[in-house]
């Protein structure tokens, strides 16, 4: 889980995200755009700000901390 806030700031993340995108708590506060700039962030905060559909799912490929590729669901809140 990874809870950013309407800025693009870290907010709150669980273990399975430090495993999954090597992001650590000390990341808390920071811009998540630069931390992981393989995701589309300025697609989902415009999905945000139109109230689309309830989930959006989007796939991408990280590098570190190893190469895998993760299906992200977000969810505005």
């Amino acid at each position: 889980v990874l809870v950013v806030d309407h800025d693009g700031r870290i907010v709150s993340l669980n273990a399975a995200v430090t495993r999954l995108l090597g992001l650590q708590a000390r990341d808390e506060g920071q811009a998540i755009q630069g931390l992981v700039p393989e995701i589309g962030w300025e697609k989902l905060a415009t999905f945000d700000r139109e109230g689309g559909a309830r989930v959006l799912r989007y796939d991408f490929a990280v590098t570190y901390p190893r190469e895998r590729f993760i299906r992200l669901c977000a969810v505005p809140l």
